[in-house]
């Protein structure tokens, strides 16, 4: 083996060994976009599978991991703890008035799992911010590269095989992996700001550039197929956000950015608009005719939610409890702020907010006075995602919750002191909580994970009747709870 590749090795083994929840969730993101190794009735039901595992792997690494490697990192702050603290006060609570107390706990124990995992993540991040960021882009341009070789083997079946069976030219057919392309929409918000990086570190020639390119160009060209107006809206917020507060560094980023969204344009216009009818297939698009301004039923479960926090103000119908009320629209209100109103109540609502608005201004405040390419990416794709859970479920499915994860502990580390050494008794308990709070969320889905399959078929015999049956994820596919 050369000298390049043992220095790579024992660098992936270091990352390994340090930083171990940033290398399951890194690895989780990998195996997300590309395969379901449960074999489960539905993409979305396997990759919950795949975020429950990475979760249990994450408790049971910090168990076992030396008490020097990353304790000594975690950070409580009281003055920025209190406000989740009390929210999840209120939560608790909430569940203990709901109909469905199982379902409610398990969305309760889960928020607040995924809540100590960024802390988690971050503690692993201060370690060495620089090269655990650079070495969390690779593997986001990784998965991009994959999930893009998926998108163009899919593209070459749809022509070499749909032709003998006069299959039409269906752009569904370019999102593998999501039975919805507003759910690969969320990735798009958070990676896409990722994936020009490598162009602008390592492109030292014309050449080389392109190469660099070609992922993010394509997964522009799928931002334009898909038609997911959430995504046009994050990624135009973000791009304002890091012209405010980045300035002159965001230049080269957003040069690419848009060089991308030219060279996407071009290509969605030549493979998905002139080539099928070039070659005479039928063809299928995703809102070709669709009205821009349209809210798609939002403002019905917008209107559901008002009426809800006006009947159950203080502790809300409990967590997870809008999938309770068969709304045939939508399992969750297309928002997150009335989500956690509608069913944890308006007080923890407001403390949950408080608490995520304070902490992306302070990210926002250190971005101008610490300015890299990386951080204009990383404020990019938190905006971009904070904009979209106003519109959208990015709150709710699996992918997108665990890059919040990874992505808000990195931001967290950059903005947050360094504890004192005291903090490392602490930080053990930590851990212990977040392993007990990963068993509830274990002990709560243990009902339905042996029998997935047969949960599904039921729930399509009783309520997916018609012409238009449709399935509306929430925790699993099938969306409405009790199920």
């Amino acid at each position: 083996m050369s000298d390049a590749g043992k220095r790579v090795l024992i660098r992936t083994w270091t990352v390994l060994r340090e930083t171990p929840a940033i290398a399951v969730l890194s690895l989780f993101l990998l195996l997300a976009l590309t395969v379901d190794p449960f074999n489960a009735p539905s993409w979305h039901d396997g990759q919950r599978l795949l975020q429950l595992l990475a979760l249990l792997l994450i408790a049971v690494l910090g168990l076992h991991a030396p008490t020097t490697n990353t304790d000594q990192h975690m950070n409580f702050s009281w003055s920025w703890g209190w406000m989740p603290a009390g929210a999840f006060a209120f939560g608790l609570v909430s569940v203990l008035l709901s109909a469905w107390p199982r379902w409610a706990l398990l969305e309760w124990s889960m928020t607040v799992a995924l809540f100590m995992a960024v802390v988690i993540v971050a503690a692993e991040f201060r370690r060495d911010p620089v090269g655990s960021g650079r070495y969390t882009v690779v593997l986001f341009y990784a998965a991009g590269l994959f999930y893009a070789l998926k998108v163009v083997l899919a593209y070459v079946l749809m022509f070499a095989v749909g032709a003998d069976y006069g299959m039409a030219f269906d752009v569904q057919e370019l999102f593998p992996g999501f039975s919805n392309v507003r759910f690969f929409g969320h990735v798009q918000t958070l990676l896409l700001p990722f994936l020009v990086l490598p162009a602008l570190w390592w492109g030292k020639s014309s050449r080389q550039r392109v190469l660099w390119m070609l992922v993010p160009v394509l997964w522009w060209m799928l931002v334009i197929a898909s038609g997911t107006r959430g995504s046009w809206v994050a990624m135009a917020i973000g791009a304002v956000t890091v012209c405010i507060f980045a300035r002159g560094t965001a230049i080269p980023w957003l040069k690419l950015q848009l060089l991308g969204f030219v060279a996407g344009l071009l290509l969605y216009l030549l493979f998905v608009l002139g080539l099928p009818e070039l070659l005479s297939k039928p063809a299928m698009y995703l809102h070709r005719n669709a009205d821009l301004v349209s809210l798609r039923g939002r403002e019905l479960l917008w209107g559901l939610s008002a009426d809800w926090i006006a009947i159950h103000p203080w502790f809300g119908l409990g967590p997870m409890h809008f999938a309770q009320r068969l709304t045939e629209i939508g399992a969750h209100p297309h928002n997150a702020v009335l989500q956690w109103m509608v069913e944890w109540g308006v007080p923890a609502a407001l403390l949950l907010t408080a608490f995520l608005a304070a902490a992306g201004l302070r990210f926002a405040a250190w971005v101008r006075n610490h300015q890299s390419l990386e951080v204009v990416a990383l404020l990019a794709a938190l905006t971009g995602a904070a904009a979209q859970s106003m519109v959208d479920g990015v709150l709710v499915m699996p992918i997108s919750q665990l890059l919040l994860v990874l992505l808000a502990g990195w931001a967290w580390c950059l903005v947050v002191p360094r504890p004192d050494p005291a903090a490392t008794s602490r930080s053990n308990a930590f851990r212990w909580f977040f392993a007990a709070m990963t068993a509830v969320v274990m002990s709560c889905v243990a009902p339905e994970v042996s029998h997935l399959q047969e949960r599904l078929e039921a729930h399509e015999k009783t309520y997916l009747q018609g012409p238009n049956p449709r399935l509306l994820p929430r925790f699993w596919i099938h969306g409405w709870i009790p199920a």
